[in-house]
């Protein structure tokens, strides 16, 4: 829990600004006005929804807090319940605040303080390659709709990264490959044959590594050592194990291109 806590609590303050800190304050700050109602906005009842956006967000923080840890900040994801009555609660916060200035400085410092925070957000996303997210997230679907159009009917597919993405584009089974001990993936690989599945590997670049750490002394599979039956530009590639027996038989290995858009692979496995 404490090393999640470090984390999202040092993930939020560099993407949102210590601004989001003012929602914290939010039910002490609206309880500084004894006039229950104030422009037709009932003050009391803006007090109780600030209690609860805390509680609700105080409790989407704790689901994660047992969760695994991680490293990367685009983690915070797992926080997007909570966060927008955050922002609301920084913005009744911060309005709060400007009204106790005097009457002629409230509209110039809302006006540069807004347009301030969008400065700043826009670098920061900038900065984090926010803005290039969508083409680079993309490949979940290209991966998907290739391993759909372009496997045979009986595929199993055996991933981690993708194991959502390609149940949801394909409806083939998938099998975690994590989840499949070390000295065991031959076995594995063998009986999911006689099951009348045919099993194809898809992994990230960086899951090679440690796909071949888990798998490759007990297994020829899993040293991955032949050329991948297709690859996507963002890094993600396709593995047919039944295609290493022919690469060792000094047979070519055609790998294909995964594409986004409407340009489609030529190529068909299905038999």
């Amino acid at each position: 829990m404490w090393p999640n806590l470090q984390r999202y609590s040092a993930w939020l303050v560099q993407t949102h600004t210590p601004l989001i800190g003012l929602a914290l304050f939010a039910p002490f700050v609206l309880n500084t006005r004894p006039t229950r109602v104030e422009d037709g906005v009932d003050r009391v009842l803006v007090r109780r929804f600030s209690w609860f956006a805390l509680a609700f967000s105080g409790a989407v923080l704790v689901a994660y807090l047992v969760y695994a840890p991680f490293e990367d900040w685009t983690f915070l994801r797992f926080l997007l319940p909570g966060l927008p009555l955050l922002f609301v609660l920084v913005g009744l916060t911060f309005g709060r605040l400007v009204h106790w200035l005097p009457e002629p400085s409230r509209a110039p410092v809302l006006f540069l303080s807004v347009g301030a925070i969008v400065c700043v957000y826009l670098t920061i996303g900038n900065e984090r390659g926010v803005f290039g997210f969508r083409d680079h997230e993309r490949r979940y679907r290209a991966v998907g709709e290739y391993l759909s159009a372009q496997l045979p009917d009986e595929a199993i597919i055996v991933t981690v990264q993708h194991s959502g993405s390609a149940r949801y584009y394909t409806g083939r089974p998938v099998l975690c490959w994590d989840a499949i001990e070390s000295a065991r993936l031959d076995e594995t690989l063998t009986w999911v044959r006689q099951q009348g599945h045919r099993p194809f590997i898809v992994l990230e670049r960086w899951e090679e590594q440690a796909f071949r750490q888990r798998f490759a002394a007990g297994s020829r599979i899993g040293g991955l050592d032949w050329p991948p039956l297709a690859q996507h530009r963002a890094g993600v590639v396709v593995y047919d194990p039944d295609q290493r027996a022919l690469f060792a038989a000094g047979r070519p290995v055609e790998t294909d291109r995964i594409v986004d858009g409407r340009e489609r692979s030529k190529r068909s496995l299905r038999r």
